[in-house]
C-alpha cells in the first residue's frame, strides 16, 4: 500500500494518517463500484451476442419469428444462469486491484506466435504483447485503447489482430476501420491481403452514415483517436449510432490537455462504466488544480500524498482497458534522437526594417528581384541560420522534413529551394491523397534526389512514415507540444537505422509553449541556450562530423 512505504512524517502523523486512509478507502470504493459496472457491461455483451447468434440460427432453420424469440430468449437465460454460477465460484483475491484487473481480463488466452497469414514481416516481442492484450479484449468481450507511443507500430498490431480472429476464431469481419485522410496512404499499403475490412475516413463516416451504420461490424477500429476527445462532436454523436461487438482506438497521444479528454475516449468505449464525467473529474482533476504551496508543510505533505494515490489508482483503473509503451521501453535498438533548440534573433537589417516599417508603414520591394532573394535570405535572421543548416545537411547526404504550422511559410519555403535549386517535395492541407501517395513514395524512393519535405505540421504530421529522412526541422513552434512529438516520431520510429535530429528553429518572438518544449528537450537532447553565433558555428561543426 502507499501508505505503507510512508516512515518519517512530519507534525502529526496520526492525524495526517487517518486523513489519507480515508481517502485511499474512498478510492478503493470507487474502484470497486468501476468493476461492478464492468460486470453489468460485460454481462450484457455476453446476453446480446448469445441471443442474436441464436436468432440468426434458428431463422436460418426456417423457424418463424416467434421461435426465433424463444431460441434466443433461452440462449439469453443460459449465459445469465452460467455466469452466475462462475461468479458463485470465482477466485477470491484480497487485493481489490487484482478483483478489478481480474473482472476484466477473467478469460485468458495465450498468444505463442503470430498468426501464419502476417507473411511479410515478424511481429517483435512487444507487438505480440499488444496482440495478446487486443486478444483478452476481445474474448471479455470489451473495448480498449492501444495507447503505444508514435513510431511502434499500432497498424501491424491491428493487422495481426484481425488475421488471428480469422484463423483462430471464425471471425471473418465485417470490419471498419476509420482513418483521417493523411495516413489513408499506410493502411492501402499494410492491407495489401484480402481482409474482409471497409478503411475510410472521419468524413465518409458521417457522410455515409445512412448506409454504413446499418451493418453489423464486429470491430471498429479508430486510428489516430485523439480526435474524438470532443464526445459532443457531430463525428462522436454519428459514432453512437454505428452497431459493432468491439471498438478499438489508436492513438499516441491519449492525453493532450486535459483529463476530459481522456473520459471522453473512455465513454466512446465503455459508456456503461464510465458514464459520469463530473465523477471522473472530481477524482482525477481536481486535486491538481488546487494552487501552489500553502507555505505549511503539513498540508504540502497531505497534499502531495493525495497527488500520489490520486494518480496511482488512475493507472490501476486505465490499465485494464489502455495499454500504452514508450520506444525506450520497448525498442531498444532503435537509434538516437538529439533534440537542439536554436534561438533566432532578427539581423541588424530585419531590425532596421522592422524599425522602419514601425515608423512609416510600408516598404516597397519588387518581387522579380534576384539580388532581392538573396538579400531576404541574410536579412532574416531565422531563414539565414536555416539556409547554412540545409546547405551542411545537403553536402553531408542528409535528409529532411520541414514542419510548419503556415503554409504562407510553405509556400516561401519552396521560393526559396527552387532559388537554391533543391528537390523537394510538399504536404499540406490542399494535397490530394492520390499527390500525396506520389510524393511519399517518391521520398522514400531509395534512388530518389529528394533531399527536403515540406511538410504542414496539422496536415501531415501523424500517421506517415518518413523514415528515410534523419533530420527534423520544426520551423516555427505549434501551440500544442504533442503536435510536435507526432511530427518528430515521422522519421524516429520502427524502421529507421540513423540516429535522428531534431532542429527547433525559435525566434525571440516565438513564445508558444517554450517553457515545456526547453523540459522536453532538456530530458532527449541538448538545449542550444547560446542565442549568439557561436552556438551557431559549433553547431555546423557537429553536423560536419
Amino acid at each position: 500500500m502507499l501508505l505503507e512505504q510512508q516512515t518519517n512524517v512530519p507534525g502529526d502523523a496520526a492525524e495526517r494518517y487517518a486523513v489519507l486512509s480515508s481517502f485511499l478507502t474512498q478510492t478503493e470504493e470507487y474502484l470497486h463500484k468501476l468493476g461492478s459496472k464492468i460486470t453489468v457491461a460485460k454481462n450484457q455483451q455476453e446476453f446480446e451476442e448469445a441471443a442474436n447468434a441464436a436468432a440468426a440460427a434458428a431463422r436460418l432453420q426456417g423457424l418463424s419469428e416467434e421461435e426465433v424469440r424463444a431460441a434466443a430468449a433461452c440462449a439469453r437465460e443460459e449465459v445469465m444462469i452460467r455466469n452466475r454460477f462462475s461468479e458463485m465460484n470465482a477466485r477470491k483475491d484480497s487485493s481489490s486491484v487484482n478483483k478489478y484487473y481480474n473482472l476484466a481480463h477473467a478469460v485468458s488466452e495465450r498468444v505463442i506466435s503470430q498468426p501464419s497469414m502476417l507473411r511479410a514481416g515478424t511481429l517483435r516481442e512487444y507487438q505480440l504483447v499488444g496482440l495478446q492484450w487486443m486478444l483478452s479484449l476481445y474474448n471479455n468481450k470489451l473495448n480498449g485503447i492501444l495507447a503505444d507511443e508514435m513510431g511502434l507500430g499500432k497498424t501491424v498490431q491491428v493487422m495481426a489482430l484481425i488475421a488471428y480472429l480469422m484463423e483462430f476464431k471464425g471471425n471473418y469481419g465485417p470490419h471498419l476501420i476509420i482513418v483521417p485522410n493523411a495516413v489513408l496512404v499506410n493502411w492501402k499499403e499494410v492491407l495489401a491481403m484480402k481482409f474482409n475490412v471497409l478503411v475510410t475516413t472521419y468524413e465518409f463516416i458521417m457522410y455515409d452514415r445512412s448506409k454504413l451504420s446499418k451493418v453489423d461490424w464486429k470491430y471498429i477500429i479508430i486510428d489516430e483517436a485523439q480526435r474524438m476527445k470532443d464526445r459532443e462532436s457531430v463525428l462522436a454523436r454519428d459514432l453512437d449510432r454505428y452497431r459493432c461487438q468491439r471498438r478499438l482506438l489508436l492513438t499516441g497521444t491519449p492525453l493532450q490537455n486535459d483529463l476530459k479528454e481522456l473520459w471522453s475516449l473512455l465513454n466512446l468505449l465503455l459508456p456503461e462504466v464510465f458514464d459520469n464525467r463530473k465523477v471522473f473529474h472530481d477524482w482525477f482533476s481536481q486535486p491538481f488544480q488546487k494552487e501552489g504551496p500553502t507555505h505549511n508543510a503539513e498540508d504540502d505533505w497531505l497534499e502531495t500524498e493525495k497527488k500520489v494515490i490520486t494518480i496511482h489508482r488512475l493507472h490501476q483503473i486505465l490499465e485494464p482497458f489502455m495499454l500504452r509503451r514508450r520506444v525506450e521501453d520497448v525498442e531498444g535498438s532503435l537509434p538516437p534522437k538529439v533534440s537542439i533548440v536554436l534561438k533566432c534573433r532578427m539581423s541588424a537589417i530585419q531590425s532596421a526594417i522592422y524599425d522602419w516599417i514601425k515608423s512609416t508603414g510600408t516598404l516597397r520591394v519588387d518581387p522579380e528581384d534576384e539580388q532581392l532573394k538573396d538579400f531576404l535570405v541574410g536579412s532574416c535572421g531565422k531563414l539565414w541560420i536555416l539556409d547554412r543548416i540545409l546547405i551542411k545537411l545537403q553536402r553531408t547526404g542528409h535528409r529532411v522534413l520541414l514542419f510548419s504550422t503556415m503554409t504562407k511559410l510553405l509556400d516561401i519555403m519552396e521560393e526559396y529551394l527552387q532559388w537554391r535549386r533543391l528537390v523537394f517535395r510538399r504536404i499540406d492541407g490542399t494535397t490530394s491523397l492520390e499527390d500525396r501517395e506520389s510524393a511519399i513514395v517518391d521520398f522514400n524512393s531509395p534512388d530518389t534526389d529528394c533531399f527536403i519535405f515540406l511538410l504542414s505540421i496539422r496536415a501531415a504530421g501523424r500517421g506517415l512514415n518518413l523514415q528515410s529522412a534523419d533530420t527534423v526541422i520544426i520551423y516555427d513552434p505549434d501551440p500544442n507540444p504533442k503536435n510536435e512529438e507526432q511530427a518528430v516520431a515521422r522519421a524516429h520510429r520502427i524502421g529507421q537505422t540513423r540516429e535522428v535530429k531534431v532542429i527547433y528553429m525559435e525566434a525571440v518572438v516565438d513564445k508558444i509553449s517554450s517553457h515545456q518544449k526547453e523540459d522536453e528537450i532538456r530530458s532527449g537532447g541538448a538545449v542550444d541556450s547560446d542565442d549568439d553565433l557561436a552556438g551557431k558555428d559549433r553547431y555546423m561543426g557537429q553536423l560536419r562530423a
